[in-house]
C-alpha cells in the first residue's frame, strides 16, 4: 500500500502498464489507487522499492534503529532475514552490520544469502564462501546459510492461491504454434512440486529439461542449529 505521494514519486500512473506478476489497482478512471497486489507474485513490490527514493547513510542507520525498535514494541526480539529480491552480499547488509559493530541492535538477526543472478547462482555461492561462513558473527548479529532461494529455477510464486496464467489448456492445444508451446513447456519445467509435466503423446515421456547430473549435501552445523551449508558435488 502506497499513499499517494508514494504512487507519484514511483511515477505509477493511468498509462503505467501492470508489471509481470503484478497489478496495480485502479479507480473507475483508470487512476492507481494506491494498492498493488502480488498476483501471483511479489516481484511489483520488489521493483516498486526500488524505485523509491534512497535515504544518506546516516539517515539508514536511524531509520533501521527505528524499525528495531518498532519491532521492539510488539515483543519481537528475535528474527531471521531470508535474504529476498535486489538484497546483494555485502553491500546491502552495511548498515546491519555497522549497527551490530557498535552494539546498537535490540533484535537478534540471523541473516541468510539469497542468491540474486538466474543462472549464476553457484558464481554467487563461490564467491561468499570466500568472503563468510555461516555460523559467523555472534548471539546478536549471525550469518544463517543460503537462502531463502538457493536456485531460480526451483521458485515458485509465492501466492501459491493463484492461479498460473500461461499454463492454460490453450497453450497446450496450439502446438503447431512454436511461442506458445515452448512457452507451456517452459512453464512446466520450472514448477518446481511437479505438479504440471507434459507428455509426448507419441512416446508417452515427460518433456523435461535435461540438467547436469550432481549430488546437492545439506547439513547443519552444531554451533548454529538453523545454519545451513551446501556441498556441490558433482560426479565423474
Amino acid at each position: 500500500m502506497l499513499n499517494r505521494l508514494g504512487v507519484a514519486d514511483v511515477d505509477y500512473n493511468r498509462d503505467t502498464p501492470y508489471p509481470p506478476g503484478g497489478v496495480i489497482e485502479r479507480d473507475e478512471e483508470g487512476n492507481p489507487t494506491c494498492l498493488l497486489l502480488a498476483k501471483p507474485n511479489a516481484n511489483i513490490l520488489y521493483s516498486t522499492l526500488a524505485k523509491g527514493p534512497k535515504l544518506s547513510y546516516s539517515d539508514q542507520l536511524n531509520s533501521t534503529r527505528q524499525f528495531l525498535w518498532e519491532l521492539n514494541r510488539f515483543g519481537i526480539t528475535s528474527v531471521i532475514d531470508a535474504g529476498g529480491g535486489s538484497q546483494n552480499f555485502p553491500e546491502d547488509y552495511t548498515v546491519m552490520g555497522d549497527l551490530a559493530k557498535r552494539s546498537l541492535l535490540t533484535v537478534r538477526i540471523a541473516y541468510n544469502l539469497f542468491t540474486q543472478r538466474p543462472k549464476h547462482e553457484l558464481e554467487d555461492f563461490a564467491s561468499w564462501v570466500n568472503m563468510t561462513k555461516p555460523g559467523q558473527g555472534d548471539d546478536f548479529y549471525r550469518m544463517n546459510g543460503a537462502g531463502e532461494r538457493l536456485v531460480f529455477s526451483a521458485e515458485d510464486f509465492e501466492n501459491f492461491s493463484e492461479p498460473r496464467r500461461r499454463h492454460d489448456r490453450n497453450l497446450i492445444k496450439q502446438f503447431n504454434n512454436p511461442i506458445t508451446w515452448d512457452t507451456a513447456i517452459e512453464e512446466a519445467c520450472n514448477c518446481p512440486s511437479r505438479r504440471l509435466v507434459i507428455l509426448d503423446n507419441a512416446t508417452g515421456k515427460a518433456i523435461e529439461h535435461e540438467f547436469e547430473k550432481a549430488i546437492v549435501v545439506f547439513g547443519y552445523l552444531p554451533a548454529a542449529s538453523t545454519a545451513l551449508s551446501i556441498c556441490f558435488l558433482k560426479p565423474e
